[in-house]
């Protein structure tokens, strides 16, 4: 998990990097030059992808999101859902009026419903918007007024870990709806992120700068930074135990004013004065370094157990090199994120985004492989992903080594020299750190074999 959240990290930096140089133009022209012979990165496919309401008969998408607005209140368990500003407060069955017939008596058919649209599109990445609001419809009321505002019998409180047996068929009686009993549900109906079928991805809810205006019978007030995180981190957690494979995408924001100060949150001054933060990505990367803390608290941890242990399924010391290999690769790549934040690194090279988009595969294939690894003696995946570790590691070395020579040879201004150095080096370790845990745990399959 935070391996993934980390290597994510170092994309988000990069995007907003790349989007924080303002220009400025007085009557004069701009030329633009295209090279058609360069070496080009192909985009990602799933940036052509579709909201729920289009017929996927009629488009041709690669991904498919169910968000928007009514999921930040959407009950699953009886798939009811509150409009907010949008329509009137409306809670009613909005989400599955022209779901399929077989999902719109059944829990979380909205979600059903999705994925089975996406299957019939020939829709490969799937993603689910998840509340984070704290309130969602209790029934189809109509219109809720002020005087019907959250909590009251009109809606119904949810919480993340139900702390007890999770069941098949949710009890609607009760004054709570369970995240974790609905992640449950979901993958018992349509299987794991890694299914044909189960959802790939999950985003924190929707717009929450904008929870006190679009949903005011839930929030009142607006939400603060320091609330976001904390929603944000416990959800991300608990998505990441339930179906480790799958991405996890922070909330949908509504535009720049968000990007910037969550649209001005009653904390952020304080924040931003405290802290000297410029700006929202300030406070985000401080976040990512207390993951990487708790990467080590939790190294620590498994040294103690280690320590008190008598019998161990394979020698304690390869399970030590594992740990401290992971642990390594944590601090690399938090070490990318630093040398780009206090080398103010405004405007990102574009063979450095290529760099990055092998390492994020490396850190993937890296988690699998430590899926995998307590079934070794079984598994039939392992040598599989050594061997892609060790194949996107000799790609990351052949791109250091271009992405080198080109900084040298082109590049004029002695700082940035000095600055991309570094980054690059730092990108380089992180995929020799990959490589060293491959060949740790290959080594202790060969001794246990």
């Amino acid at each position: 998990m935070k391996i993934k959240k980390l290597a994510a990290a170092v994309i988000a930096v990069i995007i907003c990097g790349a989007f924080s140089q303002t220009a400025y133009c007085e009557d004069a022209a701009a030329n633009v030059n295209v090279y058609p012979s360069e070496d080009h990165k192909n985009i990602s496919p799933y940036i052509y992808g579709v909201n729920s309401g289009v017929d996927l008969n009629t488009v041709s998408a690669k991904s498919f999101r169910l968000g928007g607005n009514r999921m930040s209140a959407y009950n699953w368990e009886n798939n009811m859902s509150n409009a907010g500003s949008d329509w009137k407060n409306m809670s009613d069955m909005n989400l599955i009026s022209s779901a399929a017939e077989q999902f719109r008596r059944v829990p979380g058919g909205a979600a059903l419903n999705a994925s089975y649209e996406a299957q019939n599109g020939n829709v490969p990445y799937t993603l689910l918007t998840l509340q984070m609001l704290g309130y969602v419809a209790s029934s189809k009321k109509g219109q809720v007024n002020e005087d019907m505002a959250a909590p009251s019998e009109y809606w119904k409180k949810v919480v993340n870990r139900k702390n007890g047996e999770l069941s098949s068929e949710p009890d609607k009686k009760d004054d709570y709806v369970y995240t974790d009993e609905y992640l449950n549900y979901l993958i018992e109906k349509i299987g794991k992120s890694d299914s044909e079928t189960g959802f790939k991805a999950y985003a924190l809810d929707n717009e929450p700068a904008l929870w006190h205006s679009t949903h005011s019978r839930v929030q009142t007030e607006p939400l603060k930074c320091s609330e976001l995180i904390e929603k944000s981190v416990d959800l991300a957690s608990l998505v990441k135990e339930t179906d480790s494979g799958a991405e996890v995408f922070g909330p949908s924001l509504f535009g720049y004013s968000a990007y910037d100060s969550l649209a001005g949150a009653p904390d952020w001054a304080e924040l931003k004065a405290a802290n000297n933060y410029r700006w929202f990505i300030d406070y985000y990367l401080d976040e990512m370094h207390k993951i990487e803390h708790e990467a080590d608290l939790k190294k620590h941890d498994l040294m103690n157990t280690l320590a008190k242990a008598f019998i161990t399924p394979i020698e304690q010391e390869d399970i030590m090199q594992i740990s401290q290999n992971l642990d390594d690769l944590t601090d690399k790549i938090e070490d990318v994120l630093i040398r780009i934040y206090y080398n103010h690194i405004t405007e990102i090279r574009s063979d450095a985004l290529g760099l990055v988009d092998i390492l994020i595969r490396c850190c993937e294939e890296v988690c699998n492989l430590m899926r995998e690894f307590p079934e070794f003696k079984r598994s039939k995946r392992l040598h599989e992903h050594i061997v892609c570790i060790n194949s996107l590691e000799e790609e990351v070395d052949r791109m250091f080594i271009d992405c080198m020579r080109e900084l040298h040879s082109i590049c004029k201004d002695p700082f940035n020299v000095i600055a991309w150095r570094e980054i690059y080096l730092y990108l380089e370790k992180c995929a020799d750190t990959c490589e060293h845990i491959a060949d740790i745990v290959e080594s202790a399959i060969m001794k246990n074999s």
